[in-house]
């Protein structure tokens, strides 16, 4: 992996504070599609019939890249962003950033009280992701990534999923935290 594409991975986690964004915000590069048109399958508790965008673009390093926002039918929670990433054919990820450190990346925790709770590894459709549980004052949340694809000695993946949940309340218990990114799957490109 080159070090200009290292350096895109750090900026390409910045975005993912850009989540709760309008499309217009995001630049030219991307466009708002339909939830059909999109890759990412994602059926959180409590956002069923309720609201979604989903936005892909491709950048000049020739990434992929789609995220849906979710929300309830009525109301501000709970929700979901979730993010896509895919590399060309002849690279992959040498590197991810912590799960710790991708709470930080998301505009909706910033100025919030965050508080820690556990993670760990577990497996879903695609295979095995990273997550942490959390509290962001009253909101009860877990962050996730999971790399998957082609790899090779020195590499994770060649895409990876990231996202957060939140519903209002407690923490979440181990179990409720785990058994959201495994609710996530991907549309493979021709269905």
């Amino acid at each position: 992996m080159t070090a200009e594409f290292t350096r895109y991975l750090a900026l390409l986690t910045f975005a993912a504070g850009l989540g709760g964004c309008a499309a217009q915000d995001l630049g030219s590069q991307y466009e708002e599609i339909s939830e059909a048109e999109s890759r990412l399958v994602f059926a959180g508790p409590g956002l069923e019939n309720g609201y979604r965008q989903f936005l892909y673009g491709q950048n000049a390093h020739y990434l992929e890249i789609s995220s849906g926002m979710y929300g309830p039918p009525k109301g501000a929670f709970p929700q979901a962003y979730v993010r896509l990433v895919e590399t060309p054919p002849d690279r992959h990820f040498t590197r991810l950033p912590t799960v710790s450190s991708m709470i930080d990346d998301y505009n909706l925790f910033e100025g919030k009280q965050i508080t820690r709770g556990p993670g760990g590894h577990e497996v879903n459709a695609i295979g095995s992701f990273e997550y942490l549980e959390f509290t962001a004052d009253a909101l009860a949340c877990v962050v996730w990534q999971q790399p998957f694809g082609q790899k090779d000695m020195t590499g994770v993946g060649s895409g990876y999923f990231s996202g957060y949940f939140c519903r209002i309340g407690r923490m979440m218990s181990p179990g409720e935290a785990s058994g959201i990114p495994k609710r996530m799957d991907r549309r493979r490109p021709n269905n």
